[in-house]
């Protein structure tokens, strides 16, 4: 006999029945009852309709009902768990089973208007499975899903293989697809495939020994779906990817972005590619249908949506996807000794700030809005770009640090990063120098070099100068054309054009180490004259004849132009010195033209760089700067100083207008390129365009002298002719008289 206590739901007065084994024989439950691991289960039983109350136990507790249903009310702590049910007819729902469901199960009935209270035990057994057919998603992770009682001895997994692909027994995995990282197991048996792909597409055997050692065997069917995640990221820069799997049937693959819905970016039909993002090179698409991005940039950050048709079906599948670009900085750069170097972050352009520094409390420098400020940019060692990339103007040995960066974004979002700038070993391959000035090929070898050899292009074997444990020699270091550094850099101390060709450096480090490098030197301002050596101008295609000379100057009122011959087709940046953000006022990027200078119609660029004034003022005499990429990694800044003439009176006699402005302090320039100081021109009133200078004074005192003599000679001459011609006149008025 058992007994039962429990409260009445009405009362609340404590019932307690002891019941024999006498049933009523309509009423029913079953003894034994399973259900798969992780699905719905239910233990079916059948009371006749009359009856009052239904009780369930579990083997928590025999006085504390796991669920009831009193006058259709349901109640009880596995039903306001949520994890059990009880249908009408007092069954009981085991919402989703666990090994935890496989216990022994009591339940009470007792019918209305009968003192009998029937009782049934039934015993839940809960079988390990593994679902015959499932599937992933290609690019992503994917798991092949068993339920297995976690007191198992050993599971292998096979893959149409002799050997396990991968088993775990007890903690400890092992196999070729747990060693090549393809492939782990879960510690309740399931398979992990780490990345799904084509070869994962098969059906997988599983053997299981459980805690009795028996073993059983399950077959599963992996399949890979159709699929497109709905987020996907990217770096900057960088190339990226929408990975997506589409069944080998499909037809068409189409690709559309947020600019269009009708014009397709990007298709794949029959293995054939078009649209306009395939066309501009900038977009591809794989045979599997994902998206290829070949350069991620901000821009790149919309909504994707792509339709695929699947052959021999109406069926069209479409997903939609949200690509995000990270911000970032990486966090290895590097940078030539004695070059202008930069630590390159790409971050969103519409950021609030930008701070950089370099292990200090205190900013080095750092922007807000279009304003630059802070010890690193008043000492002209640092400034910032536009994108919030870091600008050192020339690398040093102090520069070899990490630095931060902290970016306050639109949104006030904080983000921190860091950078370790390194310096270069070895020498940068292309540098350049002025023409008539001092010239250093940078390099910077590692500490501990032994000896340093230079070469030119005219003799192959022999050097021209060489550092020899700490000693310098060669034919060019006793004429004093080249020295060496310590560091190994070659210095010329007078760059001509002959420097302009490809110089060999070999450096000898400990333990027989041998390092060369070869750096092609080139010559700015080759095309002036006085640089050549035979008559002929530098060849370079880079920095031809007449390379923006300095200074140059332009008539008030006409149009004028800072004449350059840089090589068409390079980008071109043109800004004013008296900027203090640095930024160009006009540029040509991949053959396109713009900037704030060039949308006001006041500049423009030629096809070789040069720099058009459409209406020369006076507040053009500046000097303007002038950027352009030299080399991978490199770029030129030259300064060209520009001077406003006032035009003179022309040949038909007409003058300029009475209230004329003219110069009348000169400008002071330095032609050096590298390095220009201009004195502010000051202006006045004038009349006339043309000044007298001193000497001419004496010129014009001659002449008048001159002039009065001559007066005097001609009033002379009249003289004496009237005194001539008086005494005629007189004897014809004395023969008209005699006449009469």
């Amino acid at each position: 006999m058992k007994c039962f206590n429990w409260y009445t739901s009405v009362s609340y007065v404590l019932i307690s029945v002891c019941l024999s084994s006498t049933s009523v024989h309509e009423s029913y439950c079953p003894s034994q009852v399973s259900g798969l691991y992780g699905e719905e289960g239910m233990i079916s039983c059948y009371f006749r309709p009359n009856f009052q109350t239904i009780i369930w136990f579990d083997e928590t507790s025999t006085r504390d009902p796991l669920i009831r249903l009193e006058h259709s009310t349901k109640s009880g702590r596995g039903y306001d768990s949520g994890k059990y049910d009880v249908l009408q007819n007092g069954s009981l729902v085991i919402k989703t089973i666990d090994f935890i469901n496989e216990q022994q199960y009591i339940t009470v009935a007792v019918i209305f208007g009968s003192t009998n209270i029937t009782e049934f035990s039934i015993v839940f057994f809960v079988i390990e499975h593994c679902p015959t057919q499932q599937s992933g998603f290609f690019g992503e992770k994917g798991n092949i899903i068993c339920h297995f009682k976690p007191n198992f001895n050993k599971v292998s997994w096979y893959l149409e293989q002799d050997k396990p692909l991968i088993q775990l027994e007890g903690s400890h995995i092992s196999g070729p697809g747990y060693e090549n990282e393809k492939y782990s197991v879960k510690q309740n048996g399931s398979l992990v495939i780490r990345r799904v792909t084509e070869e994962n597409k098969a059906i997988y055997t599983v053997i299981l020994i459980d805690a009795n050692n028996i073993s059983t065997v399950h077959r599963v069917e992996f399949k890979l779906e159709s699929y497109c995640p709905s987020q996907v990221s990217g770096l900057y820069g960088e190339e990226g990817m929408i990975s997506c799997y589409f069944r080998p049937n499909f037809q068409t693959i189409i690709w559309f972005d947020e600019t269009s819905t009708r014009d397709p970016l990007i298709r794949l039909e029959h293995s054939t590619k078009s649209g306009r993002g395939y066309d501009s090179g900038k977009y591809d698409v794989l045979q599997n249908g994902s998206l290829v991005i070949k350069t991620i940039d901000f821009i790149n950050e919309q909504q994707y949506i792509t339709v695929a048709v699947i052959f021999g079906s109406t069926n069209i599948t479409e997903f939609s996807i949200v690509f995000f670009v990270i911000e970032h900085c990486p966090t290895q750069q590097s940078g030539f000794f004695g070059e202008k170097g930069n630590i390159i972050c790409h971050f969103k352009p519409n950021f609030n700030k930008v701070s950089w520094y370099l292990e200090q409390d205190k900013p080095l420098l750092q922007m807000e809005g279009s304003h630059i400020s802070g010890l690193g940019y008043e000492s002209e060692k640092y400034s910032i770009k536009q994108n919030g990339s870091l600008v050192i103007r020339r690398v040093t040995e102090e520069n070899e640090a990490i630095y931060t960066v902290i970016l306050i974004d639109a949104y006030n979002i904080s983000t921190v990063h860091r950078v370790e700038f390194k310096l270069e070993t070895g020498c940068c391959g292309s540098q350049y120098g002025y023409c008539g000035k001092k010239g250093i090929i940078n390099c910077n070898f590692e500490p501990g070099y032994e000896d340093v050899y230079w070469y030119d292009d005219t003799i192959e074997h022999t050097s021209i100068i060489r550092l020899e444990n700490g000693i310098k020699s060669g034919k060019g270091y006793h004429s004093n054309e080249y020295d060496v550094s310590q560091n190994g850099s070659l210095v010329i101390k007078n760059v001509q054009l002959k420097h302009e060709q490809e110089y060999k450096v070999i450096r000898y480090g400990g333990e027989n180490q041998i390092m060369e490098y070869r750096i092609t030197f080139s010559v700015i301002g080759a095309g002036v004259p006085s640089c050549w050596s035979n008559g002929t101008a530098s060849t370079n295609p880079v920095f031809a004849e007449n390379h923006c000379v300095s200074p140059q100057h332009g008539y008030l009122g006409k149009e004028g132009i800072i004449s350059c011959n840089i090589q068409q087709g390079i980008d071109v940046y043109w800004l004013n010195e008296t900027d203090e953000y640095h930024h160009p006022f006009i540029k040509r990027e991949s053959g396109h033209i713009s900037g704030s200078g060039y949308k006001s119609n006041e500049y423009d660029i030629l096809q070789n760089g040069s720099l058009v004034i459409r209406n020369v003022q006076y507040k053009h005499q500046q000097s303007y700067q002038v950027t352009f990429p030299f080399d991978i990694g490199s770029q030129v800044d030259l300064r060209v100083d520009f001077l406003v003439i006032v035009p003179t009176t022309s040949n038909s006699g007409s003058t300029l207008p009475s209230e004329v402005t003219s110069i009348v302090q000169s400008t002071k320039v330095e032609t050096d390129n590298s390095r220009s100081v201009t004195t502010e021109p000051k202006f006045t009133t004038a009349y006339a365009t043309e000044t007298t200078k001193p000497e001419d004074w004496k010129w014009i005192f001659a002449v008048g002298v001159v002039a009065v003599a001559v007066f005097a000679v001609v009033v002379v001459v009249v003289l004496v002719v009237i005194i001539i011609e008086q005494p005629s006149t007189n004897q014809v008025k004395k023969r008209k008289t005699t006449k009469k």
